[in-house]
């Protein structure tokens, strides 16, 4: 489970929380933003027990496999989300030390 941030033109819609489950990130992605030509990536965010969704232009993607053998792609977000916690873990150590 895990909350959705609607876009404006949706902003009337009900749903505020939703389940997904990793089969259907793509489904998820093109209800929010109805893109036909990206590859769709789903990432779990340990530490808030929650997921991101993420979509990456097919040309893109042709292209990285084309140059690469193995590799990973991390969204900015999710390395954002996991960083703030270890901030605010740290920072609570510290404070109670």
């Amino acid at each position: 489970m895990f909350s959705v941030k609607l876009p404006p033109e949706r902003a009337d819609d009900s749903c505020s929380l939703c389940f997904i489950l990793e089969e259907d990130a793509s489904k998820y992605f093109q209800f929010i933003f109805n893109v036909d030509n990206a590859t769709i990536y789903w990432k779990h965010v340990r530490a808030y027990d929650a997921v991101n969704v993420f979509g990456v232009p097919k040309l893109l993607t042709e292209t990285m496999n084309a140059l690469f053998d193995n590799y990973h792609l991390h969204h900015h977000s999710t390395a954002l989300l996991e960083g703030i916690h270890l901030s605010f873990k740290k920072s609570a150590r510290s404070c109670s030390s």
